[in-house]
């Protein structure tokens, strides 16, 4: 009995340094991603519509309601702006509202969720989403994505063009967040 709790704490032990070592090695080309594509010193700050990194907190309030008065995004719960979404597999939702540094955009979080998700639609889960997003992204922003975890073990799929990140996870079974952060501004 001893012999057999003596294995079982080498093996847990050897599998959290295993993932321990793993998620270094991971660290270490995520750091080396970074840093090669900040010395290129290229700026890339469109975001989604006109929005882009800069914008101060004015000129986004005001963009947002001419968009809004468009008709292409409507006012969510606080400050959050909404999109209906149509290009993805099944139609969704997507809200976002950026984070402001001295009045500036440096990160613009979005969080996306199919409109017909329940329990038993099994094909609207976040994991189906995510997949969704990450080949729409892959198109429009001519990325491929890398992985990475976190500290929680999730899974962070990321593109680094320049100043600019994208970062795609899923939240919950419902909802997939994308983050798009200027490295310039932000230590991630």
């Amino acid at each position: 009995m001893i012999q057999i709790l003596h294995k079982r704490s080498i093996i847990l032990v050897l599998s959290f340094l295993s993932i321990t070592i793993l998620n270094c090695k991971e660290t270490n080309e995520y750091q080396q991603k970074v840093t090669e594509e900040l010395a290129k010193e290229v700026r890339n700050d469109s975001l989604i519509f006109d929005y882009t990194f800069g914008m101060s907190k004015e000129d986004f309030f005001m963009y947002s309601w001419e968009i809004n008065k468009q008709g292409l995004v409507v006012n969510g719960s606080g400050a959050e702006i909404v999109q209906d979404v149509d290009w993805l597999k099944s139609p969704a939702r997507r809200s976002f509202y950026p984070k402001f540094e001295k009045d500036k955009i440096i990160q613009f979080p979005m969080e996306y969720s199919y409109n017909g998700w329940a329990p038993w639609n099994d094909h609207l889960v976040s994991d189906s989403l995510e997949v969704d997003i990450l080949e729409n992204l892959s198109i429009e922003y001519n990325a491929d994505f890398y992985t990475m975890m976190d500290q929680d073990s999730t899974v962070i799929y990321y593109h680094i063009d320049g100043n600019r990140e994208i970062r795609v996870f899923i939240v919950d079974k419902t909802k997939v967040r994308v983050l798009f952060s200027d490295l310039t501004k932000v230590n991630l």
